[in-house]
């Protein structure tokens, strides 16, 4: 688990290292456009295996968390994941 906090300046050595051998590497963002995940890819070359993200307000709850990660490790997921309101 790593929860970025700094943005400028991005700490492209720091990322590599504590991300290095991380597999799969998942992202988990609540923006529809993964912005961080982009920041990364962008600075430091990073990419993630599967992101995750929820982008209509509410925030992530741990049971839609491990129900997206229970799939990312069965194999059966996407490499970008939707969550969505369980009622849609």
């Amino acid at each position: 688990f790593l929860q970025a906090r700094l943005i400028l300046p991005f700490p492209v050595e720091e990322m590599r290292e504590l991300l290095d051998g991380s597999s799969p590497l998942v992202a988990i963002e609540c923006n529809y456009g993964a912005q961080y995940t982009e920041l990364l890819r962008a600075h430091a070359g990073i990419v993630p295996d599967h992101t995750i993200v929820k982008y209509n307000g509410r925030p992530i709850s741990g049971e839609e968390l491990v129900l997206a990660v229970d799939a990312i490790r069965e194999g059966n997921a996407e490499s970008r994941i939707v969550l969505r309101n369980h009622h849609q």
